[in-house]
């Protein structure tokens, strides 16, 4: 049984939540950081999770040293660049530990960075506050709550995610969204403008969706793969999940579903009604892989803060009641509990644990943030540090979260975690092909221009191929071939 532990599917989402998605960050790396605990305490020898893999993140990551006479925010973003600089966060990758990452709004712009940009969180957390200064730190004039324009730009935030995009790979500089086979997979919430069940969310989605899927509203035709997730370019499918009504404009896609061309649909925030994505994620998942709960596995989700909610004023008067449902009905789509308490349902139906279920939300002291604060520090007697753009908010941040991380439930739920994902890395390692291609995104092209066949997903699949079609027999030669024509889908920057 242990040995099938694996082939559950690991997931974890993010909630949306603006800038306070920062704080989602800090609760991973602090997760991550137990995972690289747990790992070398059970082998200290392992540096990294590419391991037992030859290929290691020896720079992953833009270096950009602190300059303190430049505008530009990235030149004030210190990353380590080399392997025995980097930190614990960033030895240990998140898309090598979970199967799916789900997100909702900025909570979508993070699954995004860390499951097809395969990030690691340090550089997630350099990307982020990179586009906290570029879209909250600039906001447009007089918008009077978007009912004149919207907020923010929405071409200035497909310039940050292209941006990053290009910083994080070097095979290309506008990537579609997409993830190959075999890879972690990424899951992103947008609301359609359909006439057709429009109350339901709509998954953008690196993998082919379920027969069954709730949000396919062109389910009586078949599959296109014109329309399939690849079509889509990444930063549409970034701001269709973030465009937050007065804060983005909607985006038009044509987007992935079973069907012929259509028309392009609009899409806006999923935070609405859908700011948690935990279940919606779940019944995906689980669509995906037979359609039972025994095949989740670990199921991790991560909240921006825990918000205040009143439905009754604390004065008597029908003004104060009328002001207390305005103020309720702006803070309802943001609701984050009734997910998580579905979820507990879930994991935990008819008193049996289905999956092991667990809820970092981050506390009420982040949930007190506005979603886009972004402010800094006044220059006079500050610390470079403290200079930097929207620091002042930043640090209000780290303070809520660190507060949060102190708790004894949220430190022991943590070092739970770490072992069921330390646990389910090692077990795929078994099967060192398989963890090949898992780990590193590798594939192999035989170079004979006979082969009807000539991508192999695995080194085993290859070096059969090379034995039974093309006579390699001895050894080192088999493995001087296979290092020839070993190629990668995603390849980290030099």
């Amino acid at each position: 049984m242990a040995g099938e532990e694996w082939t559950r599917q690991a997931i974890i989402s993010f909630d949306g939540g603006g800038i306070r998605g920062y704080g989602s960050l800090l609760i991973l790396r602090a997760l991550m950081e137990k995972v690289g605990l747990e790992e070398r305490r059970i082998d200290p020898a392992i540096k990294s999770s590419f391991s037992p893999c030859m290929y290691k993140p020896t720079k992953i990551g833009f270096s950009t040293p602190y300059i303190e006479d430049v505008d530009s925010f990235e030149a004030n973003v210190v990353t380590e660049t080399n392997l025995s600089g980097l930190f614990n966060d960033s030895l240990f990758l998140p898309c090598h530990y979970f199967d799916y990452g789900a997100g909702t709004s900025t909570g979508g712009l993070i699954s995004i960075m860390l499951f097809c940009l395969r990030m690691t969180v340090h550089d997630c957390i350099n990307e982020y506050k990179i586009l906290g200064d570029k879209i909250f730190g600039h906001p447009r004039p007089c918008s009077l709550f978007g009912i004149l324009w919207p907020k923010y730009s929405s071409d200035t935030l497909k310039r940050v995610v292209n941006e990053a995009t290009g910083r994080h790979n070097n095979t290309g500089y506008r990537l579609n969204y997409e993830v190959e086979e075999q890879l972690s997979q990424c899951i992103v919430v947008a609301y359609p403008d359909s006439n057709v069940r429009g109350d339901v969310p709509y998954l953008f989605r690196t993998y082919e969706p379920p027969q069954r899927a709730r949000d396919d509203v062109y389910e009586q035709f078949r599959s296109d793969p014109k329309h399939h997730p690849s079509a889509i370019p990444l930063h549409k499918v970034a701001r269709a999940t973030a465009a937050a009504p007065a804060y983005f404009r909607p985006v038009r896609i044509l987007p992935a579903h079973r069907g012929r061309p259509l028309p392009a649909m609009r899409f806006k925030d999923g935070g609405f009604g859908c700011n948690n994505p935990s279940e919606e994620a779940y019944h995906d998942v689980v669509e995906a892989h037979g359609g039972l709960s025994k095949n989740i596995g670990p199921f991790i989700s991560i909240g921006t803060g825990v918000g205040k909610f009143r439905l009754f004023s604390n004065k008597k008067g029908n003004f104060q009641d009328v002001c207390a449902n305005a103020i309720a009905a702006l803070k309802t789509p943001t609701l984050t509990t009734l997910a998580d308490k579905s979820m507990s349902y879930l994991a935990k139906f008819d008193r049996a644990e289905r999956f092991p279920y667990y809820r970092f939300d981050g506390g009420e002291v982040l949930g007190q943030v506005a979603m886009d604060q972004w402010k800094t520090h006044k220059p006079k007697h500050r610390s470079r540090e403290q200079k930097q753009p929207g620091a002042k908010t930043l640090e209000v941040i780290q303070r809520a979260v660190g507060a949060y991380l102190e708790g004894k439930d949220v430190q022991t739920n943590l070092e739970d975690c770490a072992r069921l994902l330390v646990q389910r890395r090692r077990l795929r390692t078994e099967d060192s092909s398989m963890w090949e291609r898992y780990a590193t995104t590798s594939y192999y092209l035989c170079k004979d221009g006979t082969c009807e066949k000539a991508r192999f997903n695995t080194s085993l699949d290859f070096r059969n191929h090379l034995e039974s079609c093309h006579g390699f027999e001895a050894r080192g030669t088999l493995d001087e071939k296979l290092e020839e024509c070993r190629q990668y889908w995603w390849v980290y920057p030099d």
